[in-house]
């Protein structure tokens, strides 16, 4: 089996189930199932309604899912131009070390440029050192000066109520 026997293309509404079950294997292998709580139907209303919220592309060998990248559009004030950011990218065992992943931030890549955008953008687990290093040999570089930050659950419901 090589690259050449992968395709990839655009997910639609229909394949909310699979990409659910996707970012499961995901999260099992990151260890953090426990943090999931997307459902395939949540996946389907805001991935495939009329706003979409994020876009994915599923990697397929003969037509089974072995693989999946969700990314949003973003914007950068600073640079002043849009890019793509990756939410999640996953590639199964079975044909990982084929170039699946690379593959995969590729089409992000030409689909984002088809819309101007200018940059790539991820968030890698900390712990997540295989991945680091596949990201770092594409290319991708740490920003040391920038940390994630979120405002979730009481937290979020408590400033909408205090703003």
């Amino acid at each position: 089996m090589t690259l050449n026997d992968i395709s990839i293309r655009l997910a639609g509404a229909s394949d909310a189930e699979a990409l659910h079950d996707m970012l499961l294997t995901l999260a099992d292998h990151t260890g953090n199932r426990h943090k999931v709580t997307a459902t395939p139907e949540s996946l389907r209303k805001y991935g495939f309604g009329d706003r979409p919220a994020f876009a994915t592309f599923f990697a397929e060998l003969y037509g089974e899912p072995v693989g999946f990248c969700t990314f949003i559009y973003r914007f950068s004030t600073w640079r002043g131009e849009p890019g793509v950011a990756v939410q999640d990218i996953y590639v199964s065992d079975k044909v990982r070390g084929l170039g699946v992943g690379r593959a995969l931030l590729a089409q992000v890549i030409r689909f984002g440029l088809a819309d101007g955008c200018t940059h790539l953008r991820l968030n890698v687990d900390t712990e997540n050192t295989t991945a680091r290093g596949f990201y770092e040999k594409l290319g991708f570089t740490e920003q040391p000066d920038e940390h994630t930050h979120m405002l979730t659950d009481e937290a979020f419901e408590a400033l909408i109520q205090a703003g």
